[in-house]
C-alpha cells in the first residue's frame, strides 16, 4: 500500500508525512509536519494495532529540532459490546488531571478533572435520547430529553430547569427539517405545563439557568 509522503500547498507551505512503530506490539505512528522552512508544526499520533488512538502529541519544528508543546493519552478498557474496547480515560497535556468514562447499558458517564459528570444515553441506533446534568448546589440533576423522527432526524428538545419560584419550568422545542430550532412563536411550547404563545430568551441566576417567557401563555 502506498502512503503520501509529502505535498506542497498553494500558499507555499509543505505537507511532510512520516511513519514508524510504536514500542507497544502492533503500534504505529504518522507524524505530519506542515509550513515553511525552517518552522514547522508537527502532529504525531501513535495508533495501537486496533487503530484506537493511543496519544496525540503536538509541537513545532525549528531547522530539524522537535519541541513537543502538549500531549494527550487516551486509555481503553475492555467491552462486552465491542471487540476494541471502549474509552476508559483521557489525560490533557501536561497531565492536568483527566476526564474519564463509566458505562453502564445505554449510558455513559462523563468525568471532568474537576470530577464534574454528565450523564449521556442513546438509544438502539445511536442517537443521543438524554443527558443529565449536575445541578449547582445539590438536588437532582438536569434533564434534557430528545426525540427523533422515523428517519433519524432531530424532532424536539425537551428541558426542565429552574423557574421563577419553586416551579420547575418545562421548554419544548420542535427542530425544523434544517436542523435549526423553530422560533417560539411560530410552535406551541409547554411552559410549566401550559402552552405558550411568545419568544424564550435565558438567563442566569445562581441556581442555574432559567427561562424568561416573552409572550403569553394561551
Amino acid at each position: 500500500m502506498r502512503r503520501q509522503r509529502s505535498q506542497t500547498l498553494p500558499t507555499g507551505q509543505t505537507v511532510t508525512h512520516t511513519y514508524g512503530l510504536g514500542s507497544a506490539p502492533g503500534a504505529s505512528w504518522p507524524k505530519v509536519t506542515t509550513g515553511i522552512a525552517p518552522n514547522l508544526r508537527c502532529t504525531r499520533t501513535v495508533f495501537d494495532g486496533f487503530g484506537r488512538p493511543l496519544e496525540v502529541t503536538t509541537g513545532h519544528q525549528v531547522n530539524g529540532a522537535e519541541t513537543p508543546v502538549s500531549k494527550v493519552k487516551t486509555e481503553y478498557t475492555p467491552s462486552a459490546c465491542s471487540s476494541i474496547g471502549k474509552v476508559l480515560r483521557v489525560t490533557p497535556p501536561r497531565n492536568a488531571g483527566f476526564t474519564s468514562y463509566e458505562y453502564g447499558g445505554t449510558t455513559v458517564k462523563t468525568i471532568d478533572p474537576m470530577s464534574k459528570g454528565k450523564k449521556f444515553e442513546n438509544d438502539a441506533l445511536g442517537n443521543l435520547i438524554r443527558v443529565w446534568e449536575p445541578r449547582p448546589g445539590g438536588g437532582p440533576d438536569y434533564e434534557t430529553t430528545y426525540t427523533y423522527t422515523i428517519l433519524r432526524k432531530l424532532s424536539t428538545v425537551t428541558m426542565t430547569r429552574p423557574g421563577k419560584g419553586l416551579n420547575p419550568a418545562t421548554i419544548t422545542q420542535e427542530v425544523a427539517d434544517c436542523g435549526l430550532l423553530i422560533p417560539a412563536f411560530a410552535r406551541n411550547l409547554g411552559l410549566s405545563g401550559r402552552p405558550f404563545l411568545g419568544a424564550l430568551s435565558w438567563k442566569n441566576d445562581v441556581g442555574g439557568l432559567f427561562p424568561s417567557a416573552a409572550g403569553r401563555a394561551r
